[in-house]
Protein backbone atom coordinates (compact mmCIF):
# COMPACT_ATOMS: atom_id res chain seq x y z
CA UNK A 1 0.00 0.00 0.00
CA UNK A 2 3.03 2.33 0.42
CA UNK A 3 5.24 4.12 -2.84
CA UNK A 4 7.81 4.09 -0.63
CA UNK A 5 10.29 1.33 1.30
CA UNK A 6 7.71 0.49 4.22
CA UNK A 7 10.92 0.15 6.58
CA UNK A 8 11.60 3.80 5.92
CA UNK A 9 7.98 4.68 5.75
CA UNK A 10 7.02 4.02 9.47
CA UNK A 11 9.32 7.05 10.09
CA UNK A 12 7.11 9.93 8.39
CA UNK A 13 5.39 11.38 10.54
CA UNK A 14 1.86 10.67 9.44
CA UNK A 15 2.21 7.38 11.18
CA UNK A 16 3.15 8.83 14.75
CA UNK A 17 -0.63 9.83 14.58
CA UNK A 18 -1.95 7.02 13.22
CA UNK A 19 -2.80 3.78 15.83
CA UNK A 20 -2.08 0.37 14.46
CA UNK A 21 -3.64 -3.06 15.88
CA UNK A 22 -1.78 -5.93 15.27
CA UNK A 23 -3.43 -9.77 16.11
CA UNK A 24 -1.91 -13.14 16.07
CA UNK A 25 -3.88 -15.84 15.70
CA UNK A 26 -2.82 -18.83 18.25
CA UNK A 27 -2.44 -21.77 15.64
CA UNK A 28 -2.56 -19.52 12.56
CA UNK A 29 -0.99 -22.74 10.08
CA UNK A 30 -3.24 -25.40 10.64
CA UNK A 31 -5.71 -25.12 8.01
CA UNK A 32 -6.72 -27.13 4.78
CA UNK A 33 -3.98 -25.74 2.35
CA UNK A 34 -1.13 -25.79 4.74
CA UNK A 35 -0.05 -28.20 7.83
CA UNK A 36 -3.47 -30.10 8.01
CA UNK A 37 -2.93 -31.48 4.58
CA UNK A 38 0.52 -32.49 5.60
CA UNK A 39 -0.64 -35.13 8.46
CA UNK A 40 -3.78 -36.05 6.72
CA UNK A 41 -2.60 -36.41 3.33
CA UNK A 42 -0.65 -39.94 3.42
CA UNK A 43 1.24 -39.08 0.04
CA UNK A 44 2.25 -35.98 1.02
CA UNK A 45 3.72 -37.66 4.43
CA UNK A 46 5.30 -40.05 3.31
CA UNK A 47 7.01 -37.46 0.29
CA UNK A 48 8.25 -35.33 2.80
CA UNK A 49 9.68 -37.76 5.27
CA UNK A 50 11.65 -39.55 2.73
CA UNK A 51 12.47 -35.72 0.86
CA UNK A 52 12.60 -33.55 3.64
CA UNK A 53 15.54 -31.68 2.17
CA UNK A 54 14.50 -32.04 -1.29
CA UNK A 55 11.22 -30.10 -0.16
CA UNK A 56 11.81 -27.78 2.90
CA UNK A 57 13.86 -25.36 1.04
CA UNK A 58 10.35 -24.55 -1.08
CA UNK A 59 7.72 -24.87 1.21
CA UNK A 60 9.87 -22.42 3.84
CA UNK A 61 11.50 -20.37 1.35
CA UNK A 62 15.03 -20.54 1.23
CA UNK A 63 15.68 -21.74 -1.75
CA UNK A 64 18.04 -19.46 -3.09
CA UNK A 65 20.82 -20.95 -0.77
CA UNK A 66 23.33 -23.17 -2.00
CA UNK A 67 22.61 -26.82 -1.93
CA UNK A 68 24.87 -27.81 0.52
CA UNK A 69 23.57 -24.71 2.86
CA UNK A 70 20.12 -25.46 2.16
CA UNK A 71 20.71 -29.14 3.19
CA UNK A 72 21.72 -27.81 6.36
CA UNK A 73 19.47 -25.85 7.47
CA UNK A 74 16.79 -28.10 6.28
CA UNK A 75 18.47 -30.80 8.89
CA UNK A 76 18.95 -28.42 11.84
CA UNK A 77 15.20 -26.77 11.11
CA UNK A 78 13.53 -30.60 11.40
CA UNK A 79 15.62 -30.95 14.21
CA UNK A 80 14.74 -28.29 16.22
CA UNK A 81 11.03 -28.72 15.38
CA UNK A 82 10.21 -32.57 14.80
CA UNK A 83 12.94 -33.94 16.77
CA UNK A 84 12.85 -38.11 16.04
CA UNK A 85 9.25 -37.51 15.46
CA UNK A 86 7.81 -37.65 11.27
CA UNK A 87 5.38 -35.69 9.92
CA UNK A 88 2.28 -37.29 10.36
CA UNK A 89 -0.60 -36.85 13.15
CA UNK A 90 1.29 -37.13 16.25
CA UNK A 91 3.87 -34.48 15.01
CA UNK A 92 0.64 -32.17 14.02
CA UNK A 93 1.40 -29.40 16.76
CA UNK A 94 5.26 -29.55 15.85
CA UNK A 95 4.20 -28.80 12.10
CA UNK A 96 2.03 -25.37 13.23
CA UNK A 97 4.55 -23.69 15.22
CA UNK A 98 7.42 -24.42 12.30
CA UNK A 99 4.77 -23.21 9.80
CA UNK A 100 3.49 -20.59 11.93
CA UNK A 101 6.90 -18.96 12.84
CA UNK A 102 8.28 -19.05 9.16
CA UNK A 103 4.98 -17.77 7.24
CA UNK A 104 3.71 -15.82 9.90
CA UNK A 105 5.21 -14.98 13.31
CA UNK A 106 8.84 -13.96 11.95
CA UNK A 107 7.39 -11.51 10.01
CA UNK A 108 4.75 -10.10 12.66
CA UNK A 109 7.52 -9.90 15.34
CA UNK A 110 9.56 -7.99 12.93
CA UNK A 111 7.06 -5.44 12.36
CA UNK A 112 5.55 -4.88 15.42
CA UNK A 113 9.79 -4.01 17.19
CA UNK A 114 9.53 -1.48 13.72
CA UNK A 115 6.39 0.63 14.46
CA UNK A 116 7.50 0.42 18.38
CA UNK A 117 11.02 1.25 17.51
CA UNK A 118 9.08 4.32 15.45
CA UNK A 119 7.02 5.50 18.62
CA UNK A 120 4.32 4.66 16.42
CA UNK A 121 1.12 3.50 18.50
CA UNK A 122 0.67 -0.60 18.54
CA UNK A 123 -1.85 -2.48 19.99
CA UNK A 124 -1.18 -6.41 19.66
CA UNK A 125 -3.47 -9.00 21.12
CA UNK A 126 -3.62 -13.00 20.37
CA UNK A 127 -6.65 -14.42 19.07
CA UNK A 128 -7.12 -17.96 20.87
CA UNK A 129 -11.08 -18.27 20.97
CA UNK A 130 -11.75 -21.78 21.16
CA UNK A 131 -15.10 -21.67 19.46
CA UNK A 132 -17.49 -23.91 17.61
CA UNK A 133 -17.24 -22.60 14.15
CA UNK A 134 -13.42 -22.48 13.49
CA UNK A 135 -12.01 -24.04 10.27
CA UNK A 136 -10.24 -26.99 11.50
CA UNK A 137 -13.19 -28.21 13.74
CA UNK A 138 -14.76 -28.56 9.97
CA UNK A 139 -11.55 -29.78 8.70
CA UNK A 140 -10.92 -32.40 10.70
CA UNK A 141 -14.64 -33.75 11.29
CA UNK A 142 -14.67 -34.94 7.67
CA UNK A 143 -12.89 -38.27 6.45
CA UNK A 144 -11.52 -37.39 3.26
CA UNK A 145 -12.74 -40.47 1.42
CA UNK A 146 -16.26 -38.92 0.19
CA UNK A 147 -17.33 -36.21 -1.99
CA UNK A 148 -16.53 -32.82 0.09
CA UNK A 149 -20.15 -31.84 0.31
CA UNK A 150 -21.45 -34.94 0.94
CA UNK A 151 -18.44 -35.46 3.78
CA UNK A 152 -19.66 -32.35 5.35
CA UNK A 153 -22.89 -33.02 5.38
CA UNK A 154 -22.34 -36.34 6.95
CA UNK A 155 -20.05 -35.10 9.05
CA UNK A 156 -21.94 -32.21 10.55
CA UNK A 157 -25.00 -34.54 10.91
CA UNK A 158 -23.06 -37.24 13.42
CA UNK A 159 -21.28 -34.15 15.27
CA UNK A 160 -24.74 -32.83 15.92
CA UNK A 161 -26.03 -36.11 17.51
CA UNK A 162 -22.75 -36.48 19.67
CA UNK A 163 -23.56 -33.00 21.00
CA UNK A 164 -27.47 -33.59 21.64
CA UNK A 165 -27.83 -36.84 22.09
CA UNK A 166 -24.91 -38.26 23.52
CA UNK A 167 -23.65 -34.86 25.14
CA UNK A 168 -20.16 -35.74 23.81
CA UNK A 169 -17.76 -32.84 23.79
CA UNK A 170 -15.58 -32.36 20.52
CA UNK A 171 -11.84 -31.97 20.70
CA UNK A 172 -10.98 -28.45 19.85
CA UNK A 173 -8.04 -28.53 17.59
CA UNK A 174 -7.06 -25.43 17.27
CA UNK A 175 -7.50 -21.74 16.38
CA UNK A 176 -6.64 -21.14 12.64
CA UNK A 177 -6.21 -18.67 9.79
CA UNK A 178 -9.63 -17.39 9.02
CA UNK A 179 -10.92 -18.46 12.52
CA UNK A 180 -12.19 -14.92 14.01
CA UNK A 181 -13.31 -13.94 10.38
CA UNK A 182 -17.11 -15.76 11.32
CA UNK A 183 -16.92 -13.29 14.68
CA UNK A 184 -16.69 -10.10 12.13
CA UNK A 185 -18.86 -11.35 9.42
CA UNK A 186 -21.84 -12.69 7.97
CA UNK A 187 -20.43 -15.87 6.73
CA UNK A 188 -22.45 -19.10 5.95
CA UNK A 189 -26.51 -19.09 6.22
CA UNK A 190 -26.37 -22.10 8.66
CA UNK A 191 -23.44 -20.00 10.56
CA UNK A 192 -25.14 -16.63 10.86
CA UNK A 193 -28.52 -18.02 12.53
CA UNK A 194 -27.52 -18.00 15.47
CA UNK A 195 -29.84 -17.46 18.71
CA UNK A 196 -28.47 -14.86 21.21
CA UNK A 197 -28.47 -16.65 24.21
CA UNK A 198 -25.33 -18.66 21.98
CA UNK A 199 -21.82 -18.29 23.61
CA UNK A 200 -20.71 -17.22 20.37
CA UNK A 201 -23.07 -14.63 19.56
CA UNK A 202 -21.96 -12.70 22.84
CA UNK A 203 -18.24 -13.07 22.03
CA UNK A 204 -18.68 -11.80 18.35
CA UNK A 205 -20.68 -8.90 19.18
CA UNK A 206 -18.08 -8.29 22.02
CA UNK A 207 -15.19 -8.40 19.26
CA UNK A 208 -17.07 -6.33 16.67
CA UNK A 209 -17.67 -3.46 19.75
CA UNK A 210 -13.88 -3.44 20.58
CA UNK A 211 -13.06 -3.25 16.57
CA UNK A 212 -15.20 -0.42 16.42
CA UNK A 213 -14.04 1.53 19.57
CA UNK A 214 -10.73 1.15 18.10
CA UNK A 215 -11.16 2.77 14.86
CA UNK A 216 -12.93 5.85 16.39
CA UNK A 217 -10.37 6.11 19.05
CA UNK A 218 -7.47 3.97 18.76
CA UNK A 219 -8.37 2.54 22.13
CA UNK A 220 -8.57 5.47 24.02
CA UNK A 221 -10.73 4.79 27.06
CA UNK A 222 -12.39 1.43 26.04
CA UNK A 223 -14.23 -0.21 28.62
CA UNK A 224 -13.30 -4.53 28.57
CA UNK A 225 -15.72 -6.99 29.79
CA UNK A 226 -13.39 -8.96 32.15
CA UNK A 227 -14.20 -12.22 30.78
CA UNK A 228 -12.57 -10.57 27.53
CA UNK A 229 -9.50 -8.79 29.00
CA UNK A 230 -7.05 -11.00 28.99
Amino acid sequence: MLDVNWKLSINLSIFKYIPIVKFYIDKISMTFGMTSDFVRNQTISDELNANWKKHAPTLLDYGDLPKRQRDDVSSKIRDFYLGNKSVNMESLYELVDLFSDTSFNFGFEETAHLFANASVPLYLYLYNHHGEFGVNQGYFRVSLKLPLCLDGLISTLVQVVKKNVFKMEEKHWGVCHADEMAMFFKMHQLLSVIDPSHPEYSFSKEMVRQWVHFAKTGYEDIQLDPFYNY
